[in-house]
This record gives structure tokens, C-alpha cells and sequence, in this order.
């Protein structure tokens, strides 16, 4: 007599190919931390997506086309800034915050964009056109700051040497001046 052979169990599998299983697991656990990872994404208002509702519920084939708008960088809105104050400033130099706005552009360029040369010359320009505002002393530090950055130490020595000649010698700023010229 020929001995049938006996049909394997639930058991028998997972005992056999247990690998499966784990890899199973390891499979969906990397896919949730993906998913809790992944920021969500900005939905348009008004398309419905902000309901709950799915997008082919959302509203006409025209509303589903519409192009994907790219993420505005922090680098963006800073550029917008600074073409927003250079256009008042064209419209009127006299303006009484046109140092405050040449700072706050050099300010955006050296912070936000890194980008030292243009910050100089906005903080060189407060120095020039508007020499008597009170914005005069964090353009010479902020000046002397980007000349270092640059690799400039003429132009740092020279920011450094304005100060020494604009401020009284108890004032914190020629203090400064003093030690960084040592």
C-alpha cells in the first residue's frame, strides 16, 4: 500500500518559509513610514480636495486640468521682497524708510540668498545717499560682516576704520571696530 502524503498546513508553510512573512511585514512597515514621512501636499482652494472629496469628484475635466503650480521657495519670496522695495525706492528716493528698505534688501541678499556682493552695495548705498539715517550703523557692521564673508579684508579693514571715525570710543560699535582692526 502506497502511503499518501499529507497535505501541508498553515503551520507547516510558516514553519518552512518563514522569511515570507517577515519580509511581508518589513515590506508594509517601510511603505507607513514613507507615507507618515511624506509631507501632504497644498490643495487649490475650492477643489473640493480640502473636503474630502476625491478629485474626479471635484468638478469639471477643466478643473482636473489644471498645470501643477511650483512650491514657492523661501529664495522667491525673498527676491519679491527686495524687487518690491527697489520699485519704491525708484518711485520716490526721498521716501523717509528708503535706508530701512536698502537694509532690509541687504539684509534678504546676505540671509536668505547669500549673495554678498549685492548686499554690499545696498549697504554701501544707505552710506553714500543716506549717510545721516539711523540705519548707518547696521549697515557698517552688516557692510564689514559681508567684506569678511567675501574674503575681502581690505574692504573689511576699511568698513572697520569708518567705524572708528563715525562713533564716539565708548560706543559698543567703535569697541567692536577696535578689536577686529587688533
Amino acid at each position: 500500500m502506497h502511503k499518501q502524503p499529507k497535505k501541508p498546513t498553515v503551520k507547516s508553510l510558516l514553519r518552512e518559509n518563514w522569511y515570507f512573512p517577515v519580509l511581508i511585514i518589513v515590506c508594509l512597515l517601510g511603505a507607513v513610514v514613507l507615507a507618515v514621512r511624506k509631507e501632504p501636499e497644498e490643495q487649490p482652494a475650492g477643489t473640493g480636495a480640502d473636503l474630502g472629496q476625491t478629485a474626479a469628484a471635484a468638478g469639471t475635466a477643466a478643473d482636473l486640468a489644471e498645470p501643477v503650480k511650483p512650491a514657492v521657495t523661501a529664495a522667491d519670496k525673498a527676491r519679491a521682497a527686495i524687487d518690491e522695495h527697489r520699485r519704491k525706492i525708484a518711485e520716490n528716493p526721498e521716501r523717509d524708510d528708503a535706508p530701512a528698505l536698502l537694509n532690509a534688501m541687504g539684509n534678504l541678499y546676505m540671509q536668505k540668498l547669500g549673495d554678498y556682493e549685492q548686499a554690499v552695495q545696498c549697504y554701501e548705498r544707505i552710506l553714500i545717499e543716506y549717510d545721516d539715517s539711523n540705519q548707518k550703523r547696521t549697515a557698517l557692521i552688516n557692510l564689514a560682516n559681508c567684506y569678511e564673508k567675501l574674503g575681502d579684508r581690505s574692504g573689511a579693514r576699511y568698513t572697520y576704520q569708518r567705524m572708528l571715525d563715525t562713533f564716539p570710543e565708548d560706543a559698543q560699535e567703535y569697541k567692536f571696530a577696535q578689536q577686529k582692526l587688533r
